[in-house]
């Protein structure tokens, strides 16, 4: 498989490779997981700011993400409770 390198001048995202190398983490889970990382600080990170943006169900990802393998807190409000 071909990787093209561009010149990193805008419109990138550096992060880290620990969630994209959590075997616990489905597919679906790394790539919510890496746009959330990739948006800025004020975005509006509720599930309905971030269904905005995705086709799929966030709820249930959100929940396996931040539930499951601890990458955040999940609100109350979104029916977990610790």
């Amino acid at each position: 498989m071909a990787i093209f390198r561009i010149e990193k001048t805008r419109d990138y995202t550096v992060m880290t490779n620990h969630h994209l190398r959590n075997t616990a983490l489905s597919l679906k889970a790394k790539g919510l997981l890496s746009l959330m990382l990739s948006l800025p600080e004020n975005w509006d990170y509720t599930t309905k700011g971030l269904a905005r943006i995705c086709k799929d169900g966030v709820k249930l990802s959100l929940l396996h993400i931040g539930v499951r393998n601890r990458y955040f807190q999940i609100p109350q409000e979104m029916g977990h409770s610790p």
